[in-house]
């Protein structure tokens, strides 16, 4: 155990114990390779300039200062072991997990990911995260504040991503999520969004460019998926997250267009609204359903609307191969040359 209450500055560490601070400023800088298992506490910053390797489970902590990792960080062979750090920021310029896996990553406070994190169990950041690389995890990665994607395209590996505030993007680079998506931000300034697997979606998304949802998509809020003129494609069911919690959906496209492979409305979808062209290759079932002007919307299977269907200005509604439509309330013409 060392009780460090200055400035210091080693050539390397070795550490299999406790680095502690009890009193006075410290701050702590290792300019060659570290091998660290216990805890650091400095109440300045820590700057790690060589290698970093975790021989066991590791906690680093300062006073609201930042931490520095400059070059690689690996747990040590055969052994996956946990990084925890409490700082003002975490910065990471060199790969994580890059030879040797990490274990959980718990960062208390704000995340600068400048290389890429290649294999780690899971990760959570409790502030914001500027993400300029890409993370690949076993288990979940967890963004608590707002997050933002830099430098290039982005790829985030999990079972699940989850968002807990907003997601901004360069403006010209896409996100893949391989994987979950469970978002509860608003996404924007992504160019393409790919999801492989199920979406939680409790907040509006909008691209520049297409939306992919290859698993089953659920609304946890009432949710608007913008493109500019390009298409989204749910490849499995869409529906609320409860009967009892109806959910809108609204799709502004442009002059791009929507296509459902599977059943819309399970469990009833409150309002939906297309603003741009929809096709329905399996069921359909809402309160109400407005088809904006000049758009038209196909449907191949059954089509169940509690409430009304609303046309406007030469919009059109399809139903084809013999399906059946149930209508509890009235189909509202509100334009001139609308086609049914």
């Amino acid at each position: 155990t060392l009780d460090l209450q200055v400035a210091q500055t080693f050539a390397t560490l070795d550490l299999d114990g406790t680095i502690s601070r009890t009193a006075g400023t410290s701050s702590l800088v290792i300019s060659g390779a570290a091998s660290m298992e216990g805890s650091v506490t400095t109440s300045g910053t820590q700057t790690y300039s060589g290698a970093v390797t975790l021989t066991g489970h590791t906690t680093l902590a300062t006073s609201s200062a930042q931490v520095t990792f400059s070059n690689t960080v690996n747990s040590d062979t055969g052994e996956t072991n946990n990084l925890t750090v409490t700082a003002s920021e975490t910065e990471f310029n060199g790969i994580v997990g890059g030879t040797r896996t990490l274990g959980v990553m718990d960062i208390n406070g704000t995340l600068d990911l400048n290389a890429a994190i290649t294999n780690a169990t899971s990760i959570d950041v409790s502030s914001t995260a500027d993400l300029g690389a890409n993370v690949t995890t076993t288990s979940t990665q967890t963004y608590n504040g707002a997050t933002t994607l830099s430098a290039a395209d982005r790829n985030l590996t999990a079972s699940t991503v989850n968002f807990g505030d907003t997601i901004t993007g360069t403006g010209s680079h896409d996100l893949t999520i391989t994987g979950a998506l469970d978002l509860d931000g608003a996404m924007t300034q992504v160019v393409e969004l790919t999801v492989t697997s199920t979406a939680d979606l409790g907040a509006n998304v909008t691209t520049t460019s297409t939306q992919a949802y290859q698993g089953a998509v659920t609304l946890s809020d009432d949710i608007t998926l913008t493109t500019t003129n390009s298409n989204v494609t749910f490849s499995d069911t869409v529906d609320s997250d409860a009967a009892l919690t109806k959910r809108d959906l609204t799709l502004t496209l442009g002059s791009g267009s929507a296509t459902f492979s599977g059943i819309v409305g399970s469990t009833t979808l409150a309002d939906m609204t297309l603003n741009s062209s929809a096709t329905f290759n399996a069921a359909v079932t809402a309160d109400n359903l407005t088809i904006a002007a000049s758009k038209t919307a196909t449907v191949k299977d059954d089509v169940t609307i509690a409430s009304n269907i609303t046309l406007s200005g030469s919009s059109t509604l399809e139903v084809l191969n013999a399906s059946t439509m149930t209508i509890a309330g009235t189909i509202v013409d509100s334009g001139d040359s609308n086609t049914i």
